[in-house]
């Protein structure tokens, strides 16, 4: 069930505080290395948003650019959803690094997600942050329960784990949705 929703023109990294206050007004959320860990994440996610979904382009739109949604789960699970309408994590890694198929290698949408967020192959590291990657770690810590991203062809999910994804069943041929779920509070 959504409970809350945002969204602009442009990327408004207030709305990472408005998040946080939500989640401490609504759900009653009082720990603050995990509120710390949602800020961090939102504000990550906002910033790749103006950085690689939009770069380069000029903007003038009534549309809205970008959407973050706060769902409540079945489980008492909260899930996060942040979304831009720009080009793929995909595209973007294409774009900037002019990448082509080597030697009669092609990356899919999956691997280029990956990659993005790993950086193992060298060649995908120059211009790219450790702000995904800073995400899988607060999922390692706990504080975060998983992290999904579907963009173009595109699906990862950090972890296996049997939590409901508000994003399986989207098809995202234009832009990008990443999802970060947290455990509720227990009351």
């Amino acid at each position: 069930m959504k409970n809350k929703e945002w969204e602009g023109t442009e990327v408004d990294l207030s709305c990472a505080i408005q998040i946080v206050k939500y989640l401490e007004d609504v759900f009653c959320y009082s720990d603050k290395l995990l509120l710390r860990c949602v800020y961090t994440a939102v504000t990550e996610l906002l910033s790749n948003i103006s950085h690689h979904a939009y770069a380069g382009k000029t903007i003038e739109s009534t549309e809205s650019l970008w959407k973050v949604a706060i769902y409540r789960q079945s489980n008492n699970f909260i899930s996060i959803v942040i979304e831009d309408y720009g080009i793929t994590i995909p595209l973007s890694i294409i774009t900037k690094l002019n990448l082509k198929p080597d030697n009669g290698v092609e990356y899919n949408d999956t691997q280029l997600i990956e990659e993005a967020i790993y950086q193992k192959n060298t060649a995908f590291t120059e211009g790219r942050g450790q702000g995904l990657k800073s995400i899988t770690r607060n999922v390692d810590e706990g504080y975060i329960k998983n992290f999904v991203i579907r963009s173009r062809d595109g699906y990862f999910k950090y972890k296996e784990e049997p939590l409901i994804s508000q994003l399986s069943d989207i098809d995202r041929s234009t832009g990008t949705s990443i999802e970060i779920i947290i455990p509720g509070v227990q009351k």
